[in-house]
């Protein structure tokens, strides 16, 4: 989506961990948003080396810093679960979604490739924040619950998409897929409670988003088939534009510094590895 570095934030969607989340005693059940549609209830079958314990927690990074007391419990729900579950045979399976890589055709100095994975990135953690996100939910599991089952539909293929083979057995793109796949869960979540309605008084004139920015790119190596360098990049949302601040911490603003190792892998550019600076 708990993991030692749960308590740090930074940017650049791979270690900073999530603005602390929390429920405003004013939100509408999302059965009673006007935006949710009463439909069947679909959710990804979720594969891959226990991909649901992959992105269980963590966010996204770099830097370091102490959550808010305000914002540091866990959110509540007031929705109730599913009363009678919904075997994984009646289930849709994971998205048809192929995300694209980082094509060694389009993108070849570092800089190009540096950017392009930034974007990948902001790409990865607001898929699904968009018109038609909420038609699947029937109020029969939490608004964040369903915010988990979507994020997973497509939490692995990105991940898949920018990191080299066997990723699975590093550690530190196992714990950044973590935090990538908490921050596309928080994504959804806030984006499903901020879609412009009656309810919201006008305070929701577009639905949350989140991003990253590089601010600079310092070249360390190039080689023919390897890249590396490190990327300083600020964390950023809309949150002047919604609802946000009464569920998660403002997170704008807040930068730090990664070191990625990019290789070449057929014809895409690959993240094998990162260190935190």
């Amino acid at each position: 989506m708990s993991i030692e570095h749960r308590t740090e934030t930074t940017n650049d969607n791979d270690q900073l961990p999530p603005a602390p989340v929390r429920r405003s005693d004013t939100v509408m059940p999302p059965q009673d948003h006007p935006e949710y549609r009463t439909a069947a209830w679909r959710r990804a079958v979720v594969g891959a080396v226990g991909l649901g314990t992959i992105l269980g927690a963590g966010v996204v990074g770099y830097n370091k810093y102490a959550a808010g007391d305000d914002k540091t419990t866990a959110p509540v729900d007031t929705e109730t679960s599913v009363s009678a579950p919904v075997t994984p045979g009646e289930l849709d399976n994971v998205a048809d979604l192929v995300p694209e890589g980082i094509s060694a055709e389009l993108y070849s100095s570092p800089e190009e490739i540096a950017a392009a994975y930034i974007d990948k990135k902001n790409e990865w953690i607001n898929q699904g924040a968009e018109p038609g996100y909420l038609d699947d939910y029937d109020g029969y599991i939490t608004d964040k619950e369903y915010a988990r089952l979507e994020s997973d539909k497509t939490n692995m293929t990105y991940a898949d998409a920018l990191y080299v083979e066997g990723w699975q057995s590093n550690p530190d793109l196992i714990r950044t897929s973590e935090n990538v796949g908490e921050v596309h869960d928080q994504v959804l979540w806030v984006y499903g409670v901020t879609i412009p309605s009656e309810y919201s008084d006008g305070r929701d004139l577009e639905p949350y988003t989140r991003f990253s920015e590089i601010e600079q790119t310092e070249v360390i190596e190039v080689t023919d088939n390897m890249i590396i360098v490190n990327i300083t990049a600020t964390d950023n949302d809309n949150r002047d534009k919604n609802r946000a601040g009464e569920f998660i911490e403002d997170i704008n603003g807040k930068y730090g510094t990664t070191q990625y190792t990019y290789v070449l892998e057929g014809d895409e550019w690959k993240v094998k590895d990162l260190t935190i600076l």
